[in-house]
């Protein structure tokens, strides 16, 4: 073990030298990057419990029915209107 422990040592002053990250540094990475990992899975988590996808799409229904019933409410609307009158006394 102490063979290791000196050839690891050995290695991290040829990296460090050579300017580029050693086991140290790239462990305490690792450990960085699962953590965030980790509290990214959590966040998923926390919002598919608190029901945001299906207010989402209860959201998208609501306005899809909104512009339905726009729809449906300016089509009449445009046949009943009035043909445009002339002025009384006006010549054109």
């Amino acid at each position: 073990m102490a063979v290791k422990r000196h050839e690891q040592k050995m290695v991290d002053e040829v990296l460090g030298s050579l300017n580029m990250p050693t086991r140290r540094e790239l462990d305490t990475s690792h450990r960085r990057v699962h953590a965030l990992q980790r509290q990214v899975w959590q966040l998923q988590d926390a919002l598919d419990d608190s029901g945001i996808a299906a207010l989402r799409k209860e959201l998208a229904s609501l306005t899809a029915e909104v512009a339905a019933l726009r729809g449906e409410a300016e089509a009449p609307a445009l046949e009943k209107r009035p043909a445009p009158r002339r002025a009384a006394g006006k010549s054109a």
